[in-house]
């Protein structure tokens, strides 16, 4: 009788150790390690990956890495606005991080791409003759994926 209820008990304690150990931050995380690997890579030339990755929400979400640094003015600062980075998790962002082409045409907002490499890309979003101007930092590994946002917008 006692060899079952120390049986019971060992079996039990690593029952309760195995369920402990999933912590659901885990999860999430290889949760988005595995969809981005379950969506193929839209294009490996820039200008072609940037034309699908601003057109569709949802490759925006698959090839964003997170958290996302987003660099912005803090214009509440005392004297002077200040710049802040902010560390983004997916439900913390708001998409699209970039309009569409058709949303872009309807607001007067162009696209430019400033410079590609094999390994970066740096694409600004900005209104003519206005102060707003939002950077878009990108990275090559298997594909591109968007690392970085500085809104320097006034």
């Amino acid at each position: 009788m006692k060899i079952t209820h120390k049986l019971l008990a060992i079996v039990s304690l690593f029952t309760c150790q195995s369920i402990y150990a999933l912590n659901p931050s885990d999860q999430k995380i290889s949760h988005q390690i595995s969809n981005n690997s379950e969506i193929r890579c839209p294009a490996t030339n820039f200008p072609q990956f940037l034309r699908k990755f601003s057109d569709d929400k949802n490759t925006q979400k698959s090839f964003t890495k997170y958290p996302l640094k987003k660099y912005q003015l803090d214009f509440d600062a005392a004297p002077d606005p200040r710049r802040v980075v902010h560390n983004l998790d997916r439900h913390q962002i708001q998409f699209p991080v970039i309009p569409s082409s058709l949303e872009r045409a309807k607001q007067q907002l162009k696209l430019r791409i400033d410079n590609v490499s094999s390994s970066e890309a740096k694409v600004t979003l900005f209104k003519p003759d206005t102060d707003y101007q939002i950077s878009y930092h990108f990275k090559k590994n298997s594909c591109w994926t968007l690392e970085k946002i500085e809104d320097w917008s006034l």
